[in-house]
């Protein structure tokens, strides 16, 4: 296949992903303490070795990384509702062991438990 061919491919999937991220973000937006994604393409070089063909000049994903930016802050009058200003996060446990978030969004069971 032409080398052509081979990058005009790997933009459309560099592309599909950074439409999938943007989807979720977009699904997302009034969930409290979500954190939006940013992707990190790069370029693939070609492979000099003897014998490659691969072609350079591909695009790929390098990294999907989190954006850990503060959000607004809003009163909503419940003394369970918290946010954090500046750096830091919510230790929380669940059945999976300890999680990191930033929903401040607790609530309080009858049995005096602090709830996310």
């Amino acid at each position: 296949m032409d080398a052509a061919i081979y990058k005009a491919l790997s933009g459309a999937i560099a592309q599909m992903h950074r439409l999938e991220v943007a989807a979720q973000d977009l699904a997302n937006v009034n969930t409290s303490g979500y954190k939006g994604q940013r992707l990190v393409f790069s370029e693939i070089l070609a492979n000099r070795s003897a014998g490659s063909e691969r072609p350079g000049g591909l695009v790929a994903v390098g990294d999907q990384r989190t954006n850990f930016f503060q959000g607004e802050v809003q009163a909503t009058g419940n003394p369970f509702h918290l946010a954090i200003e500046g750096l830091g996060l919510f230790v929380v446990q669940t059945v999976g062991g300890e999680r990191d978030t930033r929903n401040g969004n607790f609530a309080l069971k009858s049995d005096g438990t602090i709830i996310t």
